[in-house]
């Protein structure tokens, strides 16, 4: 009852979610939005890019770079280290590349 008269009844309502949900695509589809994806592209252009099997040498000298943060955990069944980068993260298990997540 009371959304009726805040949107102007159940028609004003719909009226306004489909305007707030158009409004959130449009901000997804802007090149401001998309914009950190090209860029993380055209830094590879550079370089090779993070493969499994790599070793840490091999991942700092790739087109990724250096990392933002290392994260590294010692187990009873060997060193699990987390590369972290604006374009994703880098699992190390015992001295290789074993996961890469890439942000999209």
């Amino acid at each position: 009852m009371r959304l009726r008269a805040i949107f102007g009844g159940t028609m004003g309502f719909a009226a306004a979610l489909t305007t707030f949900t158009a409004g959130c695509w449009v901000a997804l589809a802007t090149a401001g939005f998309a914009e950190p994806i090209a860029v993380a592209r055209q830094d590879c252009s550079r370089g090779v890019p993070p493969t499994i099997g790599m070793t840490a040498e091999q991942l700092l000298a790739s087109c990724w770079g250096a990392p933002k943060g290392v994260l590294k955990t010692t187990r009873v069944t060997g060193t699990v280290e987390h590369f972290f980068y604006k374009r994703g993260t880098a699992t190390i298990t015992n001295g290789k590349i074993t996961e890469i997540l890439e942000a999209r």
